[in-house]
């Protein structure tokens, strides 16, 4: 096994950050307001498996092992056709001001996550046909992390694992293990993985403190297109601007020595993106 040991202090919200297997479900609803207005039809998820029990995106996550993934190989071409039905994926907080110049930025209403819109009609936009991500866009790192993924283990752990419903695995391309050993690719993931683990326990952390300041607005965000277009979003939270200037200054200035302050302005200039996200 290939993993690391779990940072206490966040350990229930770190395994669910990590994606595993006791994950809350990352579903929203995009649903639209009554005459001109676009949303994604009810139960539209991050991915098509049932949220909740298995990671997003992930269908056949397993624990990687020498004996049985020996022979396994990883095909270069780089494709996101997994993703093309992901209406959308977590982001974690570190990411906020790259994604926010494409994706607006939402916050789950279940668990400390953020996520990108990718699509509000039931598809990825971002995605082509041929599986290619749209140029010059900022790729989540979710999305660059796959098919890997930590997975909770015993003795409070993780581990490295693969996601073996992932087409792009095969008998030819890099290889996993070479003599017994993990290859430059494995121990590349395996690093990959463990930031992006570090990552979501201070996104927890920064989404959990906004939650506790009581400044996520209180009713479903509607946003707005250039069109004039209304779109009502049920599922997730967004930042209350009025509520966010009303705060005290300690607590200003104990966020922005933490860092906090350039993801939250992040998350509300993201709002100027929702025509991206029109398939």
């Amino acid at each position: 096994m290939f993993g690391r040991k779990k940072d206490k202090p966040n350990k229930p919200k770190a395994a669910a950050a990590a994606g595993g297997s006791n994950a809350p479900g990352v579903a929203a609803e995009l649903a639209p307001q009554p005459a001109a207005t676009d949303g994604v039809s009810a139960g539209d998820t991050v991915a098509s498996n049932a949220p909740g029990t298995l990671p997003p995106l992930y269908y056949r996550p397993v624990p990687l092992s020498s004996d049985s993934h020996r022979a396994l190989r990883l095909r270069g071409n780089r494709s996101f056709s997994f993703a093309a039905a992901a209406a959308l994926v977590p982001l974690n907080a570190a990411e906020f001001p790259l994604a926010s110049r494409h994706y607006p930025i939402v916050f789950g209403t279940q668990g400390n996550i953020a996520l990108a819109v990718l699509g509000t009609s039931g598809t990825n936009t971002f995605v082509d046909q041929d599986g290619a991500w749209r140029s010059m866009t900022y790729v989540p790192a979710y999305m660059r992390r796959y098919p890997f993924l930590f997975l909770a283990a015993p003795e409070d752990r993780y581990v490295l694992s693969i996601d073996e419903a992932y087409d792009g695995f095969g008998d030819e391309g890099e290889p996993l293990f070479s003599e017994g050993d993990t290859t430059d690719l494995t121990r590349n993931a395996l690093a990959f993985c463990q930031a992006y683990e570090r990552e979501a326990e201070s996104t927890a952390a920064f989404i959990g403190a906004l939650s506790v300041a009581g400044i996520f607005s209180p009713d479903a965000p509607v946003f707005s297109r250039s069109s004039g277009r209304k779109l009502t979003v049920k599922g997730v939270r967004a930042v209350d601007k009025d509520a966010l200037d009303a705060l005290p200054d300690p607590t200003i200035l104990e966020w922005r020595a933490k860092g906090w302050l350039p993801a939250i302005y992040a998350h509300l200039t993201s709002m100027s993106n929702w025509d991206f996200t029109e398939g």
